[in-house]
C-alpha cells in the first residue's frame, strides 16, 4: 500500500505541466536550511526534518526514509564546506517484505527488520549517500530543486535511480 502511495505521489509531481516547472540549483535551499539550524532562538530547538524516496528503475523497488538533519562538515579538498547531515538513517525497501501467508494475504513491503543504514549529506546541490550497511558504497548525486522538492538521478549500469527529498523546518520548545 505504501509503495502505491509513494509511486502515485511521485507520478503526480511529474505529471504536472512540465513546461511550467523550472528546475533550479539547490544551493539556496540547502544553505537556507543550514542557516535555520544555526540560528538560535531562545526557548526553542530547531530541526530540519526530511522525507526521502528513491525509485530504482526499471521497476525494481522503492525505498523510503525520514529523519532529521544537523549541520555537518564535508571535506572537499582543499576546502571544507557545511552540509545538512543525517547520520544512521534507516532506509526501508519495498522488495524486502515481511509477513505473508496469513489467511491468504500477501507479504507486506518495507520490512523494518531488513532496513539499511545510510549517512546522507546535502551540500553544493549534491547528495552524498554512504550505505554503511552495504560495504560503505558511496553515491554522489547532483540535485535540482523545483516546487520545494530536491531531486536527482543517478546513472547505474543496472538501472538508474531517482532520488527525491522534501525538507521541513520545525522547532520545538526546549526541555527545561
Amino acid at each position: 500500500m505504501k509503495t502505491k502511495i509513494l509511486l502515485t505521489a511521485l507520478l503526480a509531481v511529474f505529471s504536472l505541466n512540465i513546461t511550467t516547472v523550472r528546475a533550479e540549483n539547490c544551493d539556496s535551499v540547502i544553505n537556507d536550511a543550514i542557516n535555520y539550524l544555526q540560528t538560535k532562538e531562545s526557548g526553542y530547538n530547531r530541526y530540519v526534518n526530511f522525507e526521502m524516496s528513491v525509485i530504482k528503475a526499471p521497476a525494481k523497488f522503492v525505498s523510503y526514509a525520514n529523519g532529521s538533519f544537523e549541520v555537518g562538515i564535508v571535506n572537499l579538498k582543499p576546502f571544507l564546506t557545511k552540509s545538512l547531515f543525517g547520520k544512521d538513517i534507516k532506509v526501508l525497501f519495498s522488495d524486502r517484505t515481511w509477513g505473508g501467508g496469513f489467511g491468504g494475504f500477501g507479504a507486506n513491503p518495507f520490512d523494518p527488520k531488513k532496513a539499511d543504514v545510510q549517512q546522507i549529506s546535502l551540500f553544493n546541490s549534491m547528495a552524498n549517500i554512504v550505505l554503511t550497511t552495504g560495504g560503505n558504497a558511496k553515491y554522489d548525486i547532483p540535485l535540482q530543486c523545483s516546487n520545494g522538492l530536491l531531486y536527482g538521478i543517478t546513472p547505474d549500469p543496472n538501472g538508474s535511480s531517482m532520488l527525491v527529498f522534501s525538507l521541513e523546518k520545525t522547532k520545538l520548545p526546549a526541555p527545561r
